[in-house]
């Protein structure tokens, strides 16, 4: 099934450019200045071959392709999420490496990657390199899709955000997320929230899985959750409700998947 990944550009585009914007406070609760917080951002650059540097996580914090994240002055570890390509009809390959950069006081960075040099993360005012560099090992995506079948909710959910307008990679998407993964729960949440692609705008079940990403101690999802509780009416609540309350493993691919919810 995996032996041949060919992707469509435009999928490929959507994948890698999904945006947002998140704040890692700092350490044992300490105040920093809104004006000593800096900044650090993901990178995509070429057209038809093309590389893309995504945040994935910093400090053990998962981030789930943020687009831009502001961090306290310090030491910080950045996991980056780093994939190649030739336009149409490409073979993809990616990496998730971890890099160590001190960030100074009101400064702004950009995580970086290629196939040759590996990631790193660069001061955009100099492009100086302040991170040791990664190693230059890439997995293709075949390597992660088998990743994925071995049952790696991380893997599996890589494999969605290459891959998300289509069924397989909705698949992915709901098996990650049926292990309790939360970022793939805030991520069918997404989708039933905006109605994305073939997904269906559906409140009740974007609040379903919200609820499951807080669940799993994700407090930073609580907003989003409230936001939505607030948009749905008392009937729908108590639908949302009973959808939760009798749901039922591999509920996710029946729905998301196939485009087929039980009601």
């Amino acid at each position: 099934m995996f032996r041949t990944l060919r992707w469509n550009f435009r999928l490929l585009i959507y994948s890698l450019l999904l945006t947002g914007c998140a704040t890692i406070p700092p350490e044992n609760g300490g105040d920093v200045s809104p004006d000593d917080m800096a900044v650090i951002t993901d990178s995509y650059w070429g057209s038809f071959r093309y590389s893309k540097a995504g945040i994935w996580g910093i400090d053990g914090t998962a981030l789930n392709f943020t687009e831009r994240v502001k961090i306290p002055p310090g030491r910080h570890t950045v996991k980056v999420y780093c994939a190649h390509g030739y336009g149409l009809g490409s073979q993809l390959y990616a990496s998730m490496r971890s890099v160590e950069f001190n960030a100074e006081p009101g400064h702004k960075y950009q995580v970086k990657c290629s196939k040759e040099r590996g990631s790193w993360v660069e001061d955009t005012a100099t492009s100086q390199v302040v991170s040791t560099e990664s190693s230059t090992q890439l997995e293709s995506v075949e390597a992660i899709s088998q990743t994925a079948e071995r049952g790696d909710a991380d893997a599996q959910l890589q494999f969605y955000y290459v891959n998300p307008g289509s069924p397989e990679g909705l698949r992915w998407l709901c098996r990650s997320a049926e292990q309790g993964n939360p970022h793939a729960q805030n991520e069918v949440a997404r989708l039933y929230r905006q109605g994305v692609g073939s997904v269906e705008k559906d409140l009740r079940r974007a609040y379903v899985w919200y609820k499951f990403a807080v669940r799993n101690g994700h407090e930073e999802y609580q907003w989003k959750l409230e936001e939505v509780t607030e948009s749905l009416t008392s009937e729908q609540m108590a639908e949302a409700e009973k959808i939760l309350a009798n749901w039922q493993p591999g509920q996710c691919e029946r729905e998301l998947a196939t485009g087929g919810p039980d009601h």
